[in-house]
C-alpha cells in the first residue's frame, strides 16, 4: 500500500513539474540563441559584449572598451540587428510615444504605442537612430521595456561623458 501511494505520488509530482522544466529549458535556449546572435554581430565589428540585458525577444549589449552598442530583436521569425558606434553619438534618450484614448466624456487614458532608445548624432545632418524596444502592434504586453530604456540611456550617456 505504501509503495503504491509513493509511486502514484512520484508520478503526479513528475507530471506537475515537467511543464515548468520544459518552459525553463525553452527560455534558456532562447536566451542563449539571442546572446549568440548578439555576440556574432559584435564580432563582425571586432567587438566583445561586456554588458548586456535580455528581454524575451530582444538583447541589447555594449562593448565599453570600443564604445559600440549592439541590438538584436526577433519578430515573426526574423532577426533585426542594429549597431551604433557611440563615438558618433552626442546623446541618448528614451522615447515613449503615447496615444490618448477617450473612455468617456470626462475621462481620457494614455496608451504607450512605442518605447525606443534614440541616439542623436554629433552631426546634425543625420536623423536620430532608434532601437525599438516595444511596439504596440507587435508586442502583446508592455513589460520592463520602459525601465530597460531608462537604464540603457543612463549607461550610454555615462559612456559618452
Amino acid at each position: 500500500m505504501n509503495t503504491g501511494s509513493a509511486t502514484i505520488g512520484a508520478i503526479i509530482t513528475i507530471i506537475c513539474v515537467l511543464p515548468f522544466l520544459f518552459m525553463y529549458m525553452s527560455k534558456t535556449k532562447k536566451k542563449k540563441t539571442a546572446l549568440q546572435t548578439l555576440q556574432q554581430l559584435a564580432s563582425k565589428h571586432d567587438c566583445k559584449i561586456s554588458q548586456y540585458d535580455f528581454l524575451d525577444h530582444m538583447v541589447i549589449g555594449i562593448d565599453t572598451d570600443k564604445k559600440c552598442l549592439f541590438f538584436t530583436k526577433k519578430e515573426n521569425d526574423e532577426n533585426t540587428n542594429q549597431f551604433i558606434d557611440l563615438q558618433t553619438v552626442s546623446m541618448c534618450y528614451p522615447n515613449k510615444a503615447l496615444r490618448t484614448i477617450i473612455v468617456s466624456d470626462k475621462k481620457k487614458n494614455s496608451v504607450i504605442e512605442r518605447v525606443e532608445l534614440c541616439f542623436e548624432s554629433k552631426t546634425n545632418s543625420v536623423l536620430p537612430t532608434t532601437f525599438e524596444l516595444y511596439n504596440e502592434k507587435d508586442d502583446v504586453q508592455l513589460r520592463t521595456e520602459i525601465l530597460l530604456s531608462d537604464k540603457w540611456a543612463n549607461l550610454i550617456n555615462a559612456q559618452l561623458a
